[in-house]
């Protein structure tokens, strides 16, 4: 009598139940026939090796296809780390998205270099890549930012950069003070132990040796006198 009830509860399962178990068992499926296909591959590849240092693996390949480019806002940014002037960074606000070929983008890039560098006049990549203080100010103003918060981001960054290069010279004194005492000690310390050494060994005469050594001298002298 109970097992008909449970083949009826095993009936009234919801739908959706059972396609979640069907699609687990798929995907374990697949899972399995991925693993056994790799396991063949690798087995296969390595079959003929006989010794793993100088076998060769198959050969693997990418590709790039498309490139993708989102554009947002330049923003008044809070790192002093710049030069001088007012720092920058991006906005969130996606502005623009454009999608391209791999080649039309190296295309782009390529004639964006060749303007750079014959802007930069045989300067270092690094610094062509930087923007100068007019620019910054420039792109800022067409943003909307007024002369005086630009100045006053300005100011701020000077200061927090002043204050940062005076903790890293107080730093780096720090670190040559600590070590001018730690040889200070460690000489204080080698110059005593050789002080103590050549005590121990060196015997100072007391004063009852120097009158007993003193006795046969009198002795002999008084002899030669009578």
């Amino acid at each position: 009598m109970t097992q008909p009830q449970n083949d009826q509860q095993q009936d009234q399962r919801p739908a959706g139940a059972a396609d979640g178990n069907a699609q687990h068992d798929s995907y374990k499926k697949s899972q399995s026939s991925a693993s056994t296909a790799s396991a063949s591959i690798s087995e296969s590849s390595l079959s003929g090796c006989e010794d793993l240092a100088t076998c060769t693996l198959p050969y693997k390949k990418v590709d790039f296809d498309q490139i993708e480019v989102y554009e947002f806002p330049y923003i008044l940014g809070d790192n002093p780390a710049v030069s001088s002037g007012a720092p920058i960074a991006l906005g969130t606000e996606l502005l623009h998205y454009e999608s391209m070929g791999l080649e039309v983008y190296e295309y782009s890039r390529s004639k964006e270099k060749k303007q750079s560098s014959s802007s930069s006049s045989g300067g270092s990549r690094t610094r062509g890549m930087m923007l100068p203080v007019q620019k910054r100010a420039q792109l800022l103003l067409d943003q909307g930012y007024s002369i005086e918060t630009i100045a006053s981001a300005t100011l701020e960054a000077d200061n927090i950069s002043k204050g940062r290069n005076i903790s890293a010279s107080k730093t780096k004194w720090d670190g040559v003070n600590e070590m001018s005492e730690r040889f200070g000690r460690f000489f204080r310390r080698s110059v005593g132990r050789r002080h103590s050494a050549l005590g121990s060994s060196t015997m100072v005469p007391t004063k009852h040796d120097d009158m007993a050594s003193s006795g046969p001298m009198k002795q002999s002298i008084a002899a030669n006198s009578a």
